[in-house]
């Protein structure tokens, strides 16, 4: 009797941790995109290429497992709003050629309701400055999202608004982020 009480211990203790085993997951989708607000337009960008470190993260029982850290660096060539030469502005106001990208690289990763939240610092035209966004994770048909905005002001990072007949855009500018994970 002990020993079959024995085997089916053993079975459920294994069937039960291979439940928690951790699981790759590998970047599949990367997708950062910017909204500047001008009185004659609503800009929206986005960011055709977008290089994040790591590139690979676990998955287990608790779901997605906090990285130590994230780095992401967004080539500012792969800017676009839609209009070549509204584009040529952006490149420009960045500091292209001389900056060749915006990056961002956290310095913690605290779990929080639904998600985590990541303090970092946000380098824009060659200006480094700490920000702070919520990053939410869900999961939806065997792939697993995490996202989140956040805003800065044009002036932090010695950006000058765009103007357009004498009317300049908003200081405000909203990034957006969602990255998808899959085994």
């Amino acid at each position: 009797m002990n020993r079959i009480f024995g085997i089916v211990s053993l079975f459920l203790l294994l069937s039960f941790s291979s439940n928690l085993s951790s699981e790759d997951l590998k970047l599949s989708q990367k997708t950062l995109k910017f909204t500047v607000i001008h009185p004659f337009k609503t800009v929206h960008g986005v960011c055709g290429e977008v290089n994040i470190t790591p590139t690979t993260f676990s998955s287990g029982a608790n779901g997605v497992q906090l990285p130590k850290a994230v780095k992401i660096e967004a080539p500012l060539k792969e800017f676009r709003s839609g209009d070549e030469n509204r584009d040529s502005h952006i490149l420009e106001s960045l500091g292209f050629p001389e900056n060749q990208s915006v990056s961002f690289s956290s310095t913690s990763i605290d779990i929080t309701d639904g998600g985590w939240l990541v303090s970092g610092n946000l380098t824009i035209n060659g200006v480094t400055k700490p920000v702070k966004t919520k990053a939410n994770i869900s999961s939806n048909n065997g792939q697993i999202e995490v996202s989140g905005k956040f805003q800065i002001k044009m002036g932090d990072y010695q950006i000058t608004p765009p103007s357009l007949l004498f009317a300049k855009a908003k200081e405000e500018v909203e990034i957006e982020f969602s990255f998808i994970l899959k085994p």
